[in-house]
């Protein structure tokens, strides 16, 4: 997936202490296109606030996004998705490694939590290298992690992951 900036948060939100969220975060998060986040909010599947020309999402808006049938269809293709290309490609040359993590959380945010470390860490590498897909379960309180990519990457991501858990 492209690479976005990170855009500041919503003013209004900022200032009331808010986590919000951009469009290419959920984009992110879901592994689906910004373009695909912007027809669920003309659809009226996502809710948030426009404010200076860029939406901004809390993190209920975001649960309730995510509990959305449609839209945990489309997140889980995509992340099975991210498993049949590793093991359709060819890499001769190179060390790779495709790994599932689930882990139970007691709440959505502490998933999105880790998943956000992970995501600053694999933004802020140039050579990276990895593909990172997330998603949150709240009936099992489950969430999962796919990490795709360089197989050095991958196992340094994971022991920020496991740092972290304990």
């Amino acid at each position: 997936m492209e690479k976005k900036q990170k855009q500041e948060e919503c003013p209004a939100m900022k200032k009331q202490g808010t986590k919000t969220y951009n469009i290419y975060e959920v984009a992110e998060m879901t592994m689906l296109s910004d373009r695909t986040i912007r027809n669920y909010i003309r659809r009226g599947l996502l809710k948030g606030k426009l404010e200076g020309g860029a939406w901004c999402f809390t993190e209920e808006e975001l649960s309730e996004f995510f509990t959305e049938d449609y839209v945990k269809q489309a997140a889980i293709g995509k992340a099975e998705g991210i498993v049949a290309r590793f093991l359709e490609a060819d890499r001769k040359n190179e060390d790779s490694l495709c790994t599932i993590y689930d882990m139970k959380v007691r709440e959505a945010q502490e998933g999105k939590r880790l998943c956000e470390k992970l995501l600053l860490e694999i933004n802020t590498e140039e050579d990276r290298q990895v593909t990172c897909s997330y998603r949150y379960d709240a009936k099992k309180e489950t969430a999962r992690i796919i990490l795709s990519g360089d197989a050095d990457n991958v196992l340094k991501l994971l022991e920020i992951l496991k740092s972290n858990r304990q």
